[in-house]
């Protein structure tokens, strides 16, 4: 599997070369991502505080859940879902359900990311990820050259 992170509201993050951060008091240092995408496109980089990465990580980790054929319930406004196994063939696509009572009309889709967790086999893409009052659909396609053999993580936030 490639390096790095697949994620429906960035391209691929791999790994970024970090200067050495100042300004930590109050959280006003920023820690900066390289999107990747070619010189002088927009944006080249984006970034967040500290503090606003510690408040996300501590609102996914805080609630997990374990998906079973395709589909998970998670009520919170963001997590961690493990999937069952996966042997999803090379260009083929898997179509997941997160049902989530937060997820209401109107309201955009959540930010999704998704890595291997224990499957060292293929290539996640992030395809689409579709809003509904009270669930989304996320699908991704293994655009690698072998099958996947294990499980992924799916992590989100509302």
């Amino acid at each position: 599997m490639a390096a790095g992170m697949y994620t429906s509201t960035l391209p691929l993050v791999g790994s970024a070369t970090i200067p050495q951060l100042t300004g930590f008091g109050g959280g006003a240092g920023l820690l900066p991502i390289d999107t990747q995408i070619a010189a002088g496109g927009v944006p080249q980089t984006a970034a967040l505080s500290l503090t606003q990465l510690a408040a996300w990580v501590a609102s996914i980790t805080a609630s997990t859940a374990t998906s079973t054929v395709h589909a998970a319930t998670l009520n919170t406004a963001g997590g961690l879902i493990t999937t069952e196994a996966l042997t999803t063939a090379a260009g083929a696509t898997y179509t997941f359900t997160l049902t989530n009572s937060l997820l209401v009309a109107g309201a955009p889709a959540p930010s999704v990311s998704m890595t291997g967790l224990t499957n060292t086999g293929g290539i996640i893409t992030l395809t689409s990820v579709t809003n509904a009052v009270g669930s989304t659909v996320i699908v991704w396609t293994n655009t690698g050259t072998t099958a996947f053999n294990g499980t992924m993580l799916i992590a989100f936030h509302i």
